[in-house]
Formats: structure tokens, C-alpha cells, sequence
């Protein structure tokens, strides 16, 4: 008669007992306070034989229904796509639906949000590089400091409206190299300011302080993403655009953060799996998926053969999945981290000197795609991290590959691969941090630093504080650099950072560096003790020893000068570490695995030509770029991938008619470039590359471009010889259903912002009723506006369009489009024109695939005589005056089209004869092509 649940098992059992669980999802957690075991006899949390047990964070989410146009004011015109579901808040992990971490048919949705896509993190909230940079950044002195207090970017709030900003939360750069996560407090809609309530987050100096992105943004939400309205009665509502429609029927959501709790002694967890636990909350909270974080010291905390994966932190700083907190003799070994969000993948925490955790071991483990670095340790002695890969961690802002910071001390690394990883390891306060026979690739941002000292003249190392000296032993290391940094020599920087260059800090923490193959030691000639056997690379030189740096081929050639070199003898080295671990059983072993004679040791972590086999991490993703349109060309970019042996680099094109579930090849398709044929339409087109990496577009083949040319269906233009109200209606014209696009452009009687209003509806209709459009961007110079709206799913049949505003006006024009295929309005920089001139030129950087984009000139004086000339474009699609010939009481609007088949720039031209006042303005119309 077994239990239900495990809580229920550990409040019945002695300590210890071995609990068993059968296999399946147990969608709960379970605390082991007040059962911990005996020395020699831990209470033990372990899979039933070979059954597979999965704790869950998450519960599954029925009731969705699909959004109508009632949810445009709040989705925005993706409607269509959307389906909604309402959950009381409690329901969510921390009793808030930032962190619901949904997963939908197994994949994972992410947020909706305004930031460039970057396709190799796309799940990364925290990765700077695909954030916006804000045209200004509004600041407040507090206390001395320059606070932030709003960002200002009008080409993207211009797109949406202030109920839908405020909705969101503002991730921005600052503190010189951190960043923060807040609310927005309000959105000023006169200044155009995004604001919070922040005192304590200040402006860089740096070149990154401008960076900012909007989370939860729903109107921005794209094929696979998801966002939330609180509703403010105890409830939320989601919103997700599922990869797939099926998957709908198949949604998950994080309802707690822990999976484990383990701050009890001798306890044990063996062969169990934990998955998508997600907390919104503080870093300091404790609320991780296995954690020991009571203030009340541990010991013999043991995580054995745990995977833990798809973990979500939402905070601006946050910890691990598995976080060990005041625990002395851990263990964590024959485990696996895997992606796990906003946070590192280990974090073993203790105190400062003098009062370190002590004894933790990690062995033979994988860590995966965390956010931040695989491995944090605070106040942690006579500890060790063996025999491991950490690939494909720490992209984000401020992330290492180790940092080893608050007094560590005696911390051993020993055959820890670290390719594909970002930062650098690095150690602060700390000394007797040992590194031997890693590979530590230089960090792909900052340098081509891999291993960083961080000491400082501000804080002081253990070795100073007991007035001793300890060495640190950095031995038979591979320190690559990134192709970008080939002309950097300082791959082991090793100096440390003093205020005072004459009176270096904690004298005591001596470095021993030998048999490192480094691209440079930078090392200020007052650390080292002994830098003995060295192969040191130059830009000149590094790749007779790497593979091919350029492609990401770190592994060491077979005919590197580097394998006809003796290092120097690690003979007493290698005694003085068994000295301080004597419990490690491979400090005869390389990179490997392999042996290698202390005596006569290897140059590098390898003793021997052969490679480690570790799997493929892509630093930069290959991406398919083209649109999958029948006849058009596809092509595939190789990305930027580590990996060892490195994997051939053929290509496969393959395609699916399942949503992607199963692949087939595509026969005689093998290189960078692929062309779908009648054959394709209506599968999605993949290609993977030898390796088994895979790109693939998330829309199938169809027979023409994903988004038509825009067709005028009406076109109406007013000019009454003094300013009087504005209200405008089309002539009576055919809606088919498809997508409608509307340009209302008028000469206002002030330089106010007029308040446009766009309805359409049955002929005959009372003016400013019907069915509203959706405002997009507004461009002004001083009283010429247009106004851009559109309507995903606007009605069939005779119709009209009207126009309103709240200010009078001269010359007036309505131009309505309808538009095959448009999805919503994307990448829209700020208005250009300022100024009497003779020409404009609008350029817009798109985000999108298959796209189009719209150049919009809107020139004071409709002169007929002064005509405008657009160039540079697919196809001028109005090119007209208000009505009238007055040079100052008309306005001239002209309209052209392009297709932007990729992301990138687009640009026209616009000229005319005699100088006048214009603005100017290029929109992306996004398509459904991903």
C-alpha cells in the first residue's frame, strides 16, 4: 500500500529509512525537515530500480479558448494566433505568473518581449546582446549617485499603448556591468518615458548603459512565446501562441519553485529527475529546484545521480538549481544540469573567513545551458569540482565560468571542460584556487581572457588573513582564445587589481603556473613563483596548435608543436595537491581520462593526440535565412560551434509534415543552399549539419510570398479652405477578410499630437462608430501627422472607413490597404525630418523573415508642382496630394513598398525639386515567416 505523495512518505519514515518512489511524474515537492539520517546512515529520497521518476514543477493548464478581436486592445492584432486561459493567482510558483515558465507539447514558450531576436539564446532573458538601445536614459541624483529613473525610446512605444506598456516588466542595464528587472511603475505618454520605481540602480559608464528590453509585452508576442494580464481581482490571464495549435491541448505551468528541500543532515537524493520548478521571487528566498538554504549549518548532504533541468529564475539576480547553503561535506556527483534560466548551474554557499563550508565535492557531472556561469562558490574550502563538462553556460550579463569569490579557499578543478562557455574563471577574496588539465576557452565578449584574478586591494584572501602562503597551482590548462580576440596576449590574466600598482595585494596568494598551452600570460611579474613549461600562442602562431579557431575547432592538432614538449615535472605539485585532497582518486588522469607520467607530463590537458569526445555547443546557432516560399532560395549559415572530435561540417536539408515532431531527408539537398519546390508546400524545411545540430524555419513552405504587396482599395483626400473638424469617410469599397492597413495624414491646426481615431464599418454608419483599428506608429513634424493603423481580421463586405481627431485640420487623406498575410507591425525607428530639405531617406533594420516594409513620406506643400520621386523600393503605392494646391494648407503623402526577405537593413530615397519641411518614416509589416 504505497503512498500518494512523498511528503506523506518522509513524515512516516525513521532517519534513515530509504524511501522508494515508483516511476512517473510526481507533480509536488517534499522537505526532509526534521528527518534527517544518522553518520553512516542518511535518509535517503531514491527512484524504485531503473523506473524513471520525474518531480514537476509544473501543472498541466486546461480551458484555453481561442482570442477574438475583443482581446486586440490587449494582445494586440496577433490575435488570431493567440489562445487565452484564466487561473486564479495562487495557482502560479510564488503567487505570480512572471515566473509560469509554460511549456506547451513539450516545448518551451517563451516571453513576449521588445529585443532583437538572437536565435542562439532565444530563451535567455538576461543576454544584453539582442536588448534595445533607449534614445535616452532619464536619470535622478539620490544620495550622490545618478539613479536610473526611465528609459525613453519613442520608435518603440509609438507602437503600442500605455495600458500595454504598463503591463511589462523593464529589464535595463546598469551598475557598470550588472542589470535589473523591475515593473514598469507607469508610462508617461507626454514625455514618452518608461518608468520605475527605482533608488538604488545606477548609470553605467560603460558602452552597454543604454541597453534596456520590455518583458511581457503581448502585443510583440510572436509564434511560440506567451504573456499574462494580471487582472487585478486575485486572477491572470494568459496569453500563448503556441509553436504548434495542437499543442495547446498540451500546456504546462510552473506552480512551485522548490522540488527538494534537503537543509536537514545526513539526507540523500539518488536517481531522480527534476524539471521546470520556477520562482519570481528574490535570490535570496531559497526557493530553488533541490536547496539547502537555512541559515542553520549542515553536513553530508549527497545529490547522486539527479538530473535537474528546464528551471526558471526571473529575478535580477539569482542562484542555482541546486543551491547547497551552509552544508560542510556535500556531495553532488554523477549529475546533470541542464538549462537552467536566469541562474548558475551549481552554487555551493557558505561564510566568510574564517568560518568556510568545508569538504564539498562535485564529480563526473554535465552542466548544460545555464543563463549565468555553471559554477558559483561562496566561503568554500578543501573543496573540489572533477572530472566534468560545463558547455554552453554563462552568456549572459556578468557570468563566468567559475566564480570563486568570498573566501574560498583550497578549491580543486580537475579535467573540467568548460567549451562553448562564456566569461572567464575568475576567483575574488580567495586563494588556493587550483585549475589542472581544463580546458578554459577565452570568453567570447570581454577578451580573450579565460582565467581572470580578481583580487583586489578593497577585500582580502584567506592566505593574508591567516598569514600564510598558499598557492595556487594552474597546471596543464588550454586556455583558446575567441576568433574575435586573436590579438589579445592575455589568456591567463593573472595580476591583481590594486588601486595602487606599486603595493600589489595579498602577497601571500602565490600562483605556481605550469604546462599551460595560453594565449598570453598576463601576470604583472610579482604572482608567480614558478612559470615553468608554458606554450604561450600569438595571433601569429595559434593556429599551428588549434584545429581552426575561426570555425570553433579548439581541439589540438594532431601536428601541434605542442606534443613534441616536455612540461615541467609535476611531481611535487601533484604531492602537495593529493596533500590537500586526499580523497581525489585522478590526479594521475589528463583531460581525458587518460594517464599521463608526473615525471614527464603531457604540455596541456592531454597526455596523448586523441580528443575528448564531448557533444557539440554552439556559441553562435546556424540559422536558415530566406522565407520558405516556393521558388525563393533558402540559405544556411554555419554559426559558430565548439566541439570535440569537431564534427564534419555537411549539410542536410530535410523536411517535415508533422510540425517538426520527424524529419525526412531531402534527397540530392546536401549544400549551403536549398530552393523549395512543389513538393515542399506546406512542410516546414529544416537542415542539420553532421554533428546533429538542426535549424529550422517554424512556418511551412507556402506558393508565394508569406506577405503581398499591399493593394489600395481606397483612397480619400479633403482640403477645405480653413482649418475645420476632422471627420473623414472613404467611399463605399469590398473587404475580403484580409488584413487592412490604413494612412491617416492631416495638416492639424496646432503642433499638438492629434488623437486619430480609425473605424470600419457599414456605409451609412454614424461617424466614429464600427469596428476600431489598432493605432501603430505616429509620425509629426511640427502640425503634418500620419497615423498608421491595421486590423488583422476586419470584416466582409461593402464597407467604409472613417477618420476622426480631436484637433481641426486642413488638408486630410485616408489611404486603406488590405495586406495577404500581414501579422502586425515590427521594427519602426523614429520619424526623420527636421528642417527644410530636398529629399528624405526612411530605413528601417528588420527582425523578421519574410516581411515587408513601408516607406511613408509626408511633406508639407502638396504643390502638385513640386512632385515627390520615390526610389529605392519594390513598388510606389500612392503617390498623392490632400486635394488641394495650397502650399501651405496641403500636405503631399507618398507610399512605397519592399520586400524584406531577411532581417536586416532597408532603406529608399525620396527627392524633390524645391526644398520644403518633410518627415519621413520606413515600418516593418511583419508576416507569419518566423
Amino acid at each position: 500500500a504505497p503512498f500518494a505523495t512523498i511528503q506523506k512518505a518522509l513524515d512516516s519514515a525513521a532517519p534513515g529509512d530509504v524511501i522508494r518512489l515508483r516511476g512517473g511524474v510526481y507533480r509536488q515537492s517534499f522537505d526532509f525537515a526534521g528527518k534527517g539520517g544518522l553518520p553512516g546512515a542518511r535518509t535517503t529520497v531514491a527512484r524504485y530500480g531503473a523506473e524513471q521518476v520525474i518531480i514537476s514543477g509544473a501543472d498541466a493548464v486546461t480551458g484555453w479558448a481561442a482570442c477574438t478581436v475583443d482581446d486586440l486592445d490587449v494582445v494586440g492584432p496577433n490575435w488570431p494566433h493567440v489562445h487565452k486561459a484564466t487561473l486564479p493567482i495562487a495557482s502560479f510558483s510564488g503567487a505570480n505568473p512572471r515566473a509560469a515558465n509554460i511549456f506547451a507539447g513539450g516545448r518551451l514558450l517563451t516571453t513576449a518581449a521588445a529585443k532583437v531576436p538572437a536565435p542562439q539564446y532565444p530563451a535567455y532573458d538576461k543576454f544584453q546582446g539582442d536588448w534595445l538601445t533607449a534614445a535616452e536614459v532619464v536619470t535622478e541624483e539620490i544620495g550622490g549617485e545618478i539613479i536610473i529613473k526611465g528609459h525613453r525610446l519613442p520608435a518603440l512605444t509609438d507602437l503600442y499603448t500605455q495600458a500595454q506598456i504598463e503591463r511589462c516588466d523593464i529589464a535595463y542595464h546598469c551598475n557598470n556591468n550588472s542589470f535589473s528587472r523591475r515593473p514598469v511603475t507607469s508610462f508617461d505618454p507626454a514625455t514618452k518615458t518608461i518608468e520605475t520605481a527605482n533608488t538604488s540602480d545606477w548609470y553605467a559608464g560603460n558602452d552597454k548603459r543604454d541597453r534596456f528590453a520590455l518583458f511581457n509585452l503581448l502585443p510583440a508576442m510572436r509564434r511560440g512565446q506567451w504573456g499574462y494580464e494580471d487582472r487585478g481581482d486575485g486572477t491572470a490571464t494568459l496569453y500563448v501562441w503556441p509553436h504548434d495549435p495542437a499543442d495547446i491541448a498540451l500546456v504546462e505551468v510552473a506552480a512551485r519553485g522548490i522540488g527538494a528541500r534537503i537543509d536537514t543532515s545526513h539526507v540523500e537524493l539518488r536517481g531522480l529527475i527534476f524539471e521546470r520548478q520556477a520562482s519570481p521571487g528574490e535570490r535570496t528566498d531559497g526557493v530553488y529546484a533541490v536547496t539547502a538554504a537555512s541559515a542553520t549549518w549542515t553536513e553530508d548532504a549527497v545529490v547522486d545521480n539527479v538530473m535537474i533541468r528546464d528551471t526558471l529564475r526571473t529575478a535580477s539576480g539569482s542562484y542555482a538549481p541546486l543551491l547547497l547553503n551552509n552544508v560542510n561535506d556535500w556531495r553532488a556527483v554523477n549529475i546533470q544540469i541542464e538549462r537552467a534560466r536566469g541562474q548558475f548551474g551549481f552554487f555551493g554557499f557558505g561564510s566568510v573567513y574564517p568560518n568556510m563550508a568545508s569538504g564539498g565535492v562535485m564529480d563526473r557531472f554535465i552542466i548544460r545551458e545555464t543563463e549565468h556561469g555553471a559554477f558559483r562558490l561562496y566561503g568554500q574550502q578543501n573543496a573540489r569540482i572533477t572530472r566534468g563538462q560545463a558547455n554552453g553556460c554563462g552568456m549572459s550579463t556578468h557570468s563566468n565560468k567559475a566564480s570563486n569569490y568570498e573566501s574560498c579557499s583550497n578549491v580543486l578543478y580537475w579535467g573540467v571542460d568548460w567549451s562553448g562557455s562564456g566569461g572567464y574563471f575568475a576567483w575574488q577574496e580567495a586563494s588556493g584556487i587550483h585549475l589542472a588539465f581544463c580546458c578554459v576557452p577565452g570568453a567570447y565578449e570581454q577578451s580573450a581572457r579565460g582565467v581572470q584574478n580578481q583580487n583586489h586591494d578593497s577585500d582580502g584572501a584567506p592566505a593574508t588573513k591567516r598569514g600564510e602562503i598558499e598557492h595556487a597551482y594552474l597546471i596543464n590548462n588550454a586556455v583558446a582564445p575567441f576568433r574575435d580576440f586573436l590579438g589579445y596576449g592575455n589568456g591567463l590574466s593573472l595580476n591583481n587589481r590594486t588601486s595602487d600598482p606599486g603595493n600589489p595585494y595579498d602577497p601571500l596568494a602565490r600562483l605556481v603556473v605550469c604546462n599551460n598551452i595560453t594565449h598570453g600570460i598576463d601576470d604583472g611579474g610579482n604572482l608567480v613563483d614558478d612559470r615553468r613549461g608554458n606554450h604561450i600562442t600569438t595571433a601569429a602562431n595559434a593556429g599551428s596548435v588549434y584545429a581552426d579557431l575561426v570555425r570553433g575547432d579548439i581541439s589540438i592538432r594532431p601536428d601541434s608543436p605542442t606534443w613534441d614538449e616536455t612540461g615541467a615535472d609535476l611531481t611535487e605539485i601533484i604531492a602537495a595537491l593529493q596533500a590537500l585532497h586526499p580523497d581525489f582518486d585522478g590526479f594521475d588522469r589528463d583531460l581525458a581520462g587518460q594517464p599521463f607520467d608526473a615525471a614527464n607530463p603531457p604540455v596541456g590537458p592531454y597526455a596523448a593526440p586523441a580528443t575528448l569526445p564531448l557533444p557539440a555547443t554552439w556559441i553562435e546557432a546556424p540559422t536558415i535565412t530566406g522565407v520558405p516560399v516556393v521558388g525563393e532560395p533558402l540559405s544556411l549559415t554555419e554559426g559558430y560551434l565548439m566541439g570535440s572530435p569537431y564534427p564534419a561540417r555537411s549539410q542536410q536539408w530535410l523536411r517535415s509534415g508533422d510540425g517538426g515532431a520527424t524529419w525526412q531527408a531531402i534527397p540530392g539537398a546536401t549544400g549551403t543552399t536549398y530552393t523549395p519546390d512543389e513538393a515542399d508546400e506546406g512542410l516546414l524545411i529544416g537542415a542539420e549539419l553532421a554533428h546533429g545540430a538542426r535549424a529550422a524555419l517554424a512556418v511551412p513552405v507556402v506558393d508565394g510570398y508569406p506577405i503581398d504587396t499591399p493593394q489600395l482599395l481606397a483612397i480619400h483626400s479633403h482640403s477645405p479652405a480653413s482649418n475645420s473638424a476632422v471627420a473623414t469617410e472613404t467611399a463605399t469599397f469590398t473587404s475580403t477578410g484580409k488584413p487592412l492597413l490604413v494612412l491617416a495624414s492631416m495638416r492639424a491646426g496646432s503642433s499638438a499630437d492629434a488623437v486619430m481615431t480609425v473605424t470600419v464599418g457599414a456605409p451609412g454608419r454614424a461617424m466614429g462608430t464600427g469596428t476600431p483599428l489598432m493605432a501603430g506608429p505616429h509620425m509629426r513634424h511640427t502640425s503634418n501627422q500620419t497615423g498608421v493603423f491595421v486590423l488583422l481580421d476586419p470584416p466582409v463586405g461593402e464597407v467604409t472607413v472613417q477618420m476622426t481627431a480631436d484637433l481641426v485640420a486642413t488638408g486630410r487623406q485616408v489611404q486603406v490597404y488590405d495586406v495577404d498575410g500581414l501579422a502586425g507591425l515590427g521594427a519602426t525607428p523614429a520619424a526623420a525630418g527636421t528642417g527644410s530639405t530636398t529629399s528624405r531617406t526612411p530605413s528601417v533594420t528588420t527582425t523578421g523573415h519574410g516581411s515587408g516594409v513601408l516607406y511613408i513620406i509626408n511633406r508639407f506643400d502638396g504643390s502638385l508642382e513640386n512632385p515627390i520621386t520615390m526610389t529605392g523600393m519594390d513598388a510606389v503605392l500612392s503617390n498623392a496630394n490632400t486635394g488641394g494646391v495650397s502650399a501651405s494648407g496641403d500636405l503631399m503623402i507618398c507610399v512605397g513598398w519592399s520586400r524584406a526577405a531577411a532581417p536586416g537593413n532597408h532603406a529608399s530615397s525620396a527627392t524633390w525639386p524645391t526644398a520644403r519641411t518633410a518627415i519621413a518614416r520606413a515600418i516593418e509589416l511583419l508576416s507569419v515567416a518566423p
